[in-house]
């Protein structure tokens, strides 16, 4: 509250300022980071006024009072603009810091989602150079990561490989970006396959194209969909197993659709059926069908226990009468003769089954596929079932020529009756 009072000395009336309720209620009402600032104001504009009262006791009232408030303005103003600076140097450097906290936790966050990230990351430009490298599993790289930079994917990949990864880079380029191409490499640990999704990164002015890659290996699930592949062909190999038995009349037509419709069908990548020759001792393929049949003619498998070459799958299930599995045939001990021929055929497991005839083991189906632990649990239960079915197959044949030579013989019989009866 502003009042007045009268000085005996000179007519003019000075201003004083006193604790009114109006400046009290609008200085609790304004927020406390304002209120300080103002306040301040308030008082060096009081002091200055009281500077200006006392001026006028000395001067002339009229231009020296106009000059003391004019100068205690500028004062004031002075005091304002160097409290509003000092304020807005304050708020900047809190903007400041509050800017670099914000940038340090992104590049931070940023930091763990690429940490967390199970894909391998790499950035390639259109030549399929590698420009970058980030991974997390270091195990699944076919070299460690600073032995790609500058290299190209013909350079660090198998050739099927490469070519698939430079297709996919080309659709990229092209579409803007390309998913879903499967590559297979060979590491420590065995074959892994990946798949690959590549997009086109926005590049700055001037700057050559590159290409984002997330490589995901998808092993487990390249393996399910293979074995729920396999298992679906050999089904449908043995449906037409049986489709062969029931209008083959012939052992040697019928062995020849078998071995054809395991390859087709069955997913095998060789089939043949052996049988005993004229010694009983040395097994001679009779059938075969599928990549390697060659190796056939000069295949070495003997019944005789004494003989090295009855230790093989074929010879263990003929003598013992039970199919042999051999899931790695790099590592059987079993296959150790015949190793350097499953690399050049591309065989890596191997099933022989026996083959029997009125009970009798008469013969062995042997199958080969290209895949490692291709005989699980369902696959070797579907072979069982297609030598069983076989073998119903021999009983029925040999069931049927017993009963032509009983009738042959019938017939004689009654030639006989007849032409002695006519005598």
């Amino acid at each position: 509250m502003v009042r007045f009072v009268k000085k005996s000395s000179h007519n003019a009336r000075l201003p004083r300022i006193g604790g009114g309720v109006l400046t009290e209620r609008l200085l609790l009402t304004m927020p406390s980071k304002s209120r300080q600032p103002l306040i301040y104001s308030v008082l060096v504009f009081v002091l200055a006024l009281l500077f200006a009262a006392s001026l006028t006791f000395k001067l002339g009232q009229g231009l020296q009072l106009a000059l003391a408030v004019m100068s205690s303005a500028a004062l004031t103003w002075l005091v304002l603009r160097a409290t509003s600076s000092r304020q807005q140097t304050v708020v900047l450097a809190h903007d400041l810091s509050s800017s670099q906290e914000n940038l340090a936790a992104l590049n931070q966050e940023l930091s763990e989602t690429l940490k967390a990230l199970p894909d391998l990351m790499f950035e390639l430009d259109l030549q399929g150079r590698y420009l970058k490298v980030h991974a997390t599993q270091q195990r699944w790289l076919a070299l460690p990561p600073e032995q790609f930079l500058g290299r190209t994917l013909a350079e660090v990949l198998p050739p099927q490989a490469a070519q698939t990864g430079m297709a996919a880079i080309q659709e990229a380029d092209a579409q803007g970006f390309s998913l879903g191409q499967q590559i297979r490499l060979e590491l420590a640990d065995g074959p892994h396959w990946f798949e690959l999704s590549v997009s086109r990164k926005a590049a700055r002015q001037g700057a050559s194209t590159t290409f984002l890659v997330l490589s995901r290996n998808i092993t487990q699930r390249w393996l399910a969909e293979q074995k729920v592949e396999r298992v679906s062909r050999m089904y449908a190999a043995l449906s037409q197993c049986n489709q062969a038995i029931v209008h083959c009349q012939d052992k040697a037509e019928l062995f020849g659709i078998l071995c054809r419709d395991a390859v087709n069908f069955g997913g095998m990548r060789l089939a043949w059926i052996g049988e005993p020759d004229a010694s009983a001792v040395v097994v001679r393929p009779v059938a075969w069908f599928g990549c390697g049949t060659d190796y056939l003619q000069t295949v070495d498998v003997s019944l005789d226990p004494a003989n090295p070459g009855s230790e093989g799958p074929v010879g263990i299930s003929m003598l013992e009468g039970r199919p042999y599995w051999v899931q790695d045939l790099q590592h059987d001990p079993s296959t150790a003769p015949w190793r350097a021929r499953a690399l050049q055929y591309g065989w890596a497991a191997v099933a022989s089954l026996p083959l029997r005839q009125k009970g009798k083991v008469v013969g062995a189906f042997v199958v080969y596929s290209e895949v490692v632990d291709t005989f699980d649990p369902q696959i070797q239960s579907l072979l069982i079932e297609m030598a069983m079915d076989i073998g119903y197959a021999l009983d029925r044949m040999v069931d049927h020529q017993e009963r032509q030579q009983v009738q042959h013989k019938l017939l004689e019989s009654e030639e006989r009756y007849r032409a002695a009866f006519r005598t």
